[in-house]
Order: C-alpha cells, then structure tokens, then sequence
C-alpha cells in the first residue's frame, strides 16, 4: 500500500509540475489561476501525509515484529552509508514539503508550487532508489551514476512522448476549461 501511495504521489507531482508550467496550455488565458493552484497544493499535501502516514505504519509493524525476515529488509537502511538516503528521502519528500505546503502564498504560485513537485519528483526517485539499492549490496557511489544515467536517458525518452502528446493539437491531453457537457438539444427532458 506505501508504494501504491508513493507512486500515486509521484504521478500527482508531475501532474502538478506540468499544470503549473502550462505545458498542455494553448494561450496565457488557459494557464493555471491562484484558486487553482491552491486546490492542486492542497491534494499534493493530502498525498504526502497519507505517504508519511504509511510509511510510518510500516516502519512501526516492520520494527514491532521483530521477526528476521521482516527486519533484514529493514537493517541496512538503518546503517551508513544508506541512513543518508533515508534521510534524504525523509526530507525531500515528506518534511520540506509537508512544511512549505502549510503557507497558502505558496501554493497560490504556480512557479513555486512547480518547483515544490519537481523537489517531490526529485525525493520520488530518491525514494524508488532507497527500496532498492541497499538490498544490492553495492556502495552507493558506484551506483549513483548508473541510476542517474538511465533515469536520464529513459526519462528523456518518455518524456519526449509524453510532451509530444501532450502538445498534440486536438489531442486527448489538451487541458479542457470544464466540465463536458452535451448540448442541451440532445439532453433529456427533466421529469418533475
């Protein structure tokens, strides 16, 4: 359930991130208004605390067990060097956005709030990247150009779809200005 949330909060930051560059956006107007903004922020913070929320439970069934099983996964996080990235983690994408969320003026500016989900993007990966490589048993400046290097280079290639799609004129992507709804010649007749 924690990676569910985890990844459900990486999918809401770069939804943020990209609604508040305007990047589906077809002129000024259609851009991303205060009020907006502001609902945005405050889901985003609703992801991070049901994020720490689970993530914690875990933490607390993993260490209240004490069964072998269970705590080898959770050890060596525990240790250097791999207590830096946890931290890492911690901060990035819990602390410094559960804080900044807290201030209205924040969320209201989409560049701000644009850089506040590319900082969760950014602890997304650190996150992705601590459930996986203390298990490997490598030393994590070995690694950290391996991962870096192909979350670049697959990242750009999705990316560049992704955009692409995106930026399609009369695409399925394009932001809409409401809600749809049939013409009212076609709606049914209310029945009172």
């Amino acid at each position: 359930l924690v990676i569910i949330t985890s990844q459900g909060l990486g999918a809401f930051a770069l939804a943020t991130y990209c609604a508040t560059r305007g990047v589906a956006a077809a002129d000024a107007s259609d851009r991303l208004s205060a009020a907006e903004g502001i609902d945005l922020g405050n889901l985003l913070l609703t992801f991070v605390m049901t994020w720490m929320y689970l993530a914690f439970v875990q933490f607390l069934i993993i260490w209240g067990e004490d069964l072998p099983h269970e705590t080898v996964w959770l050890l060596p996080r525990m240790h250097l060097p791999w207590v830096v990235l946890t931290l890492l983690v911690l901060v990035t994408q819990f602390a410094l956005p559960f804080f900044l969320l807290l201030f209205r003026s924040l969320k209201g500016s989409p560049r701000r709030l644009g850089g506040l989900a590319l900082l969760l993007l950014i602890g997304h990966w650190l996150y992705a990247a601590s459930l996986v490589l203390p298990s490997v048993r490598v030393t994590p400046g070995r690694v950290l150009w391996l991962g870096l290097v192909s979350t670049l280079g697959l990242g750009s290639l999705w990316l560049l779809f992704f955009l692409r799609a995106l930026r399609a004129p009369g695409g399925t992507a394009q932001r809409s200005t409401g809600p749809a709804r049939p013409p009212k010649a076609q709606q049914e007749p209310s029945h009172a």
